[in-house]
């Protein structure tokens, strides 16, 4: 140029790159200003609008678990006292045990709802319970809870004849006199278990209400071992009277 004047064409020219630059330089600063609103949506999780669409992974499990008694709950009663029930959920799994680890069997309904032993709890022993439900989702919900029997304080128990080890006569049956008289016979009977090995039908007779026999209907076959399981402790027999015995023998 040298001082030399510029064309109008030169100056029109220049002035077209002048404007694109400034353009450019524009763009840039409104890109990192603003972002990409596209992207922006997409890494909150969400819809353009900016709401976010369905319940975040972590959420708690809406069932609930109930257990009765309380935790902590002491005199408790040994029978109907123990019930696990769930609410917006389904139980999956309920132990019970007792401090020495004996399980306690019992069974969940149908529906998932509630769960309720099969058998009587022993006298002035603790228990613990674990419960798990499930809610529509498959989330778990998780409770334990400890508590503790009453202590009986009047009792009875059962003398049983043949006693354990004895070999005996095929017609000889199992002989249980008890110390009180019973007024909830079924109750009893219930905690009473028979067994022979080979296995036949075994049944109880009482007689009054201070004996209960068990047999078969014939005789017992000739080398046949008999197994009696008394899960007498904590079986309210008569009001305010309680078993306890727990213990099994055999005899041939």
């Amino acid at each position: 140029m040298n001082g030399q004047p510029i064309s109008g064409t030169s100056a029109r020219r220049r002035g077209v790159r002048l404007g694109a630059l400034a353009t450019g330089a524009l763009l840039l600063v409104l890109t990192a200003c603003g972002g990409d609103p596209a992207k922006d949506d997409a890494g909150s999780g969400g819809t353009a609008g900016g709401q976010k669409t369905g319940a975040p992974d972590n959420a708690a499990s809406q069932a609930v678990v109930t257990i009765l008694p309380k935790d902590g709950a002491d005199s408790v009663a040994t029978s109907g006292a123990l019930k696990v029930t769930a609410e917006q959920g389904k139980l999956t799994t309920v132990t019970v045990a007792d401090s020495k680890g004996a399980a306690v069997e019992g069974k969940i309904s149908a529906d998932g709802a509630s769960w309720q032993p099969l058998a009587h709890l022993s006298g002035g022993t603790q228990y613990k319970v674990h419960a798990i439900a499930k809610d529509a989702e498959g989330r778990e919900s998780a409770k334990d809870t400890t508590f503790t029997t009453l202590v009986p304080k009047n009792t009875f128990i059962g003398h049983y004849t043949p006693e354990a080890g004895t070999t005996v006569g095929v017609g000889m049956p199992v002989s249980i006199n008890f110390t009180r008289g019973i007024t909830d016979p079924e109750a009893v009977e219930k905690a009473i278990k028979v067994t022979a090995e080979p296995a036949v039908e075994i049944e109880g007779h009482w007689f009054g209400n201070d004996r209960l026999d068990f047999r078969p209907e014939d005789y017992w076959k000739a080398g046949t071992k008999v197994t009696v399981e008394l899960n007498l402790d904590g079986v309210e027999g008569r009001p305010g009277v309680y078993g306890k015995q727990k213990k099994t023998y055999s005899f041939t």
